[in-house]
């Protein structure tokens, strides 16, 4: 019997260190707008199956499922390919403004990061981008803003989670 017990021990020991540091949990919501005591007020519902125009917002629930703080967590939501592409190669989904979590962790502000080159480059929002103009028959350069539906990726950059503790990431997009 005591033999048992050490090949029990080893097995519950190779599952725990076999486990992902950092687990994800991902829900998505549709949001919609009701009437309550002569009010317009939000409220979400699961999404099964959408339309053009309806609003969605995705959660990521991080969690370190370790006793040990993790570092330089990079969460990345791709857009592009959560939504995908339309036969004319148009995006289905696109962000809404002002709408990722900018999240407090102790001392740390964490403001998202986007990109709007499939994810070569990110930034703080607004993003900026150079393009060339001809103006008075002369070719220029000049930066303009990049519009938030034209985002591709959405990355929050968390400097530490600490042991045991979660975090929980939102955005919203519209359907196309």
């Amino acid at each position: 019997m005591k033999r048992l017990w050490v090949m029990l021990i080893g097995f519950v020991a190779t599952l725990a260190f076999a486990r992902d540091p950092l687990a994800i949990e991902a829900r998505t919501y549709r949001v919609v707008q009701v009437q309550q005591d002569g009010k317009t007020v939000e409220r979400l519902e699961e999404a099964l199956g959408v339309k053009p125009g309806e609003v969605l917002e995705f959660w990521y629930e991080l969690s370190n499922t370790t006793i040990d703080p993790l570092r330089g967590v990079a969460v990345t939501v791709d857009l592009v390919k959560i939504g995908g592409l339309r036969p004319d190669g148009s995006r289905v989904l696109a962000y809404l403004p002002a709408t990722a979590s900018v999240l407090k962790l102790g001392e740390f502000t964490l403001t998202p990061e986007f990109s709007y080159d499939g994810g070569r480059t990110y930034g703080k929002a607004p993003l900026f981008r150079k393009v060339k103009q001809l103006e008075g028959g002369k070719e220029i350069e000049k930066e303009v803003e990049v519009r938030p539906e034209e985002y591709t990726h959405i990355r929050w950059v968390i400097p530490q989670l600490g042991p045991n503790s979660k975090v929980l990431l939102k955005l919203r997009v519209v359907v196309r």
